[in-house]
């Protein structure tokens, strides 16, 4: 799943292995930004913006935008996100794409405006219409939602912790599902729907655990991919609209396409994987498979190709028919999701310490070494300037030519995948629980 986000943490998948009956990997430790070894992904959040019409001016060529319920602490009385028809960053990695890629610029110096600390390492992030931000936390699947001047709103407490990213739907509910490592394949897991003021809306069951990120549709459908394999669509009441078997299992964001085309990766006996695309009615159109198990969520480029990287260290470019358009070798294996910018060129971190450059024919155009594994999934502003964070505690931007524009030391692992939102803002987080807004 994506992979996606924040702080995403690579599995140690032994122990979901064992439960699925297959040798899924050894033990790999901490992932990026998390700092908490544990059986699972932060599949990470990331980047395309659905960009609120009106109360937007053009600079340099890019956007700029000039009672409470159990288990939720309101604390600041700062008022939540307004809700508007979209949010800023509402869904991993931007929208429901997963483009990674921003119409705003970033930051070009890395001064902190504000700093904000949760309790353990942070989870995916999101960022509401407001300027609200959504910082998933390890703990009993806290979700803090933090003002846009680093104030508490609220936080809502839930069991187990989040591996996937929330989706913010128009309206202003944030789905969230935690992840329990400790569940059995099929045993249920759980969906909460939350308002903008962190109160509970409802409840509802999904056929497992959930180890991805949730989007949700234009129509307001609720998509969502569990670790039994099952890709799941709700009505935004939470009724199931239907269920379909992807695969063995799911912990892959689901990414919707221009035409209402949802993709998949998936986990295979052997620790091989697939990428499933199906009808909005959930009926399957094609699989395609791969070397190695897709864990990190699909990209889909301007032109329809679905971009995925694997564990057998391969991005693979796949036609709106299944067809394997290229792949190219980079070392793996991927945690990190692909971005693409708006000149087609694609980004993704690498384990082995570097942020490559694929052209839209997915030939190397540069590589960006770190020394030290990259599993948050790149965010690409309006210029082309990529963000992302390290494992050894920093976070980066590079040029579109594949030169270093800063760096900045965090708190820790720096897993979390970046979110570049408006005003030249770019928010992420760390292992050591720290949430950083950056500014020019």
């Amino acid at each position: 799943m994506h992979a996606h986000g924040v702080n995403r943490r690579l599995p140690a998948f032994c122990a979901a292995s064992a439960r699925a009956g297959q040798a899924v990997g050894s033990a790999l430790g901490r992932v990026g930004g998390t700092g908490v070894p544990r059986a699972t992904v932060w599949l990470g959040l990331a980047s395309a913006l659905v960009l609120v019409a009106g109360g937007c001016e053009r600079s340099g060529g890019c956007a700029r935008q000039s009672s409470e319920s159990p288990g939720v602490h309101a604390e600041s009385g700062a008022p939540a996100w307004e809700v508007q028809a979209a949010s800023d960053w509402p869904v991993f990695h931007g929208d429901t794409r997963h483009t990674g890629q921003s119409r705003f610029r970033g930051p070009r110096s890395p001064r902190v405006a504000w700093t904000y600390q949760i309790e353990g390492a942070v989870g995916p992030l999101a960022l509401g219409s407001g300027g609200s931000l959504l910082v998933g936390g390890p703990e009993r699947a806290a979700m803090y939602c933090v003002s846009p001047s680093g104030d508490l709103n609220w936080r809502a407490d839930q069991t187990g912790y989040l591996q996937g990213c929330p989706a913010i739907a128009p309206d202003g509910t944030v789905y969230l599902a935690p992840w329990d490592e400790n569940a059995p394949d099929n045993a249920p897991g759980v969906l909460f729907a939350v308002d903008n003021a962190g109160k509970r809306r409802w409840t509802a069951t999904t056929p497992s655990t959930v180890a991805a990120g949730i989007v949700a549709g234009p129509d307001g459908t609720i998509y969502l991919a569990t670790w039994n394999g099952t890709l799941l669509a709700l009505n935004p009441d939470g009724t199931e609209r239907w269920a379909t078997k992807a695969g063995l299992h799911a912990s892959s964001t689901p990414a919707i396409g221009d035409d209402g085309t949802l993709y998949v990766g998936t986990i295979e006996r052997g620790y091989i994987g697939s990428l499933c695309a199906f009808r909005p009615d959930g009926a399957m159109r094609w699989r395609t498979e791969f070397g190695g198990a897709a864990m990190s969520a699909p990209c889909i480029d301007a032109g329809g190709t679905i971009v995925i990287s694997c564990q057998d260290g391969l991005v693979y470019g796949v036609g709106r028919d299944g067809s394997v358009m290229w792949r190219t070798a980079v070392d793996g294996p991927l945690f990190s999701s692909v971005a693409v910018g708006a000149d087609g060129r694609f980004f993704v971190g690498t384990e082995d310490g570097a942020v490559v450059c694929l052209a839209p024919d997915g030939a190397l155009l540069w590589r960006f070494d770190t020394a030290e594994p990259v599993r948050s999934s790149p965010a690409v502003d309006c210029n082309g300037v990529v963000y992302f964070g390290c494992h050894s505690g920093c976070l980066y931007a590079v040029s579109p030519e594949g030169e270093q524009v800063w760096r900045m030391k965090t708190n820790g692992e720096a897993g979390t995948s970046p979110i570049i939102g408006g005003d030249g803002l770019a928010y992420a987080g760390c292992a050591g629980g720290t949430v950083y807004c950056i500014k020019d």
